[in-house]
């Protein structure tokens, strides 16, 4: 029992002096999304099936089995800069929160070979997460942004992949997003003044399979199994003048 503390310390000591929190993420840098029909092709390059089509593909809802939505709390708890361009850039660092009476699992590697099942490759089964964001105003406006934020990826076959968050334990998140609408109904940028910024956690469960050389997929999500809170953050869009514009005499 000594032994395992002694242990258990050196390993939470070199995690300090390294610089290094075990709670934390780098999502700033985005990754190629997997491709379960290549790593199929290069698992099994004998199979039958050289030619994959598209059998079809279904989307689902995750539940908690209880029934109750587990509470979380998602903030955004640093800005790089609090007055920003319309269509630029911005980092920023965000917090998701357990906050409910029970223990929650999440993806949490940010390599998306992780998916890869040699043992199995015909039956793919993974889960993939990551933040996204929402502007408001007084107007009532909202808006959804271009989240430039990598997925997260977690398999039960790969150890270390997923991360159980007891009540009250959080982890800490670098993102980044730009300033734009993802689905404008009119062209043109994200109008000027002062909005409120929010991030909201998406969580989904994934599955591919090879019946009789068509690949089928189906998604779950998590959009009912939590129940989320996103407070906001003040955050000032500045105009961008067109490059075409030319300055008043």
């Amino acid at each position: 029992m000594r032994v395992h503390s002694v242990v258990l310390f050196l390993i939470l000591a070199f995690c300090v002096s390294a610089g290094q929190d075990p709670r934390s993420v780098d999502l700033t840098i985005l990754s190629v999304s997997p491709n379960p029909a290549e790593l199929f092709k290069k698992n099994v390059p004998s199979a039958e099936c050289t030619d994959i089509g598209d059998g079809g593909s279904a989307d689902g809802l995750v539940h908690a089995e209880d029934g109750e939505p587990r509470d979380i709390l998602v903030e955004i708890v640093k800005l790089k800069s609090s007055e920003v361009p319309a269509g630029s850039e911005l980092e920023a660092q965000v917090r998701l929160q357990n906050t409910s009476k029970h223990p929650i699992r999440i993806p949490w590697s940010t390599d998306p070979g992780i998916i890869e099942n040699p043992r199995d490759p015909e039956h793919l089964e993974w889960e993939t997460a990551t933040f996204q964001f929402v502007l408001t105003n007084d107007d009532d406006d909202e808006i959804a942004l271009t989240s430039l934020t990598a997925w997260l990826y977690g398999s039960k076959q790969r150890e270390g992949t997923e991360l159980t968050l007891q009540p009250r334990d959080s982890i800490t998140a670098s993102v980044r997003v730009k300033l734009e609408d993802k689905a404008p109904i009119e062209p043109g940028p994200i109008k000027s003044g002062d909005w409120q910024l929010s991030a909201e956690w998406l969580q989904s469960g994934k599955s591919w399979q090879i019946r009789n050389c068509r690949a089928w997929s189906r998604s779950f999500l998590y959009q009912e199994f939590y129940r989320q809170k996103n407070p906001s953050v003040p955050l000032r869009i500045l105009s961008v003048t067109p490059p075409s514009a030319k300055p008043a005499n």
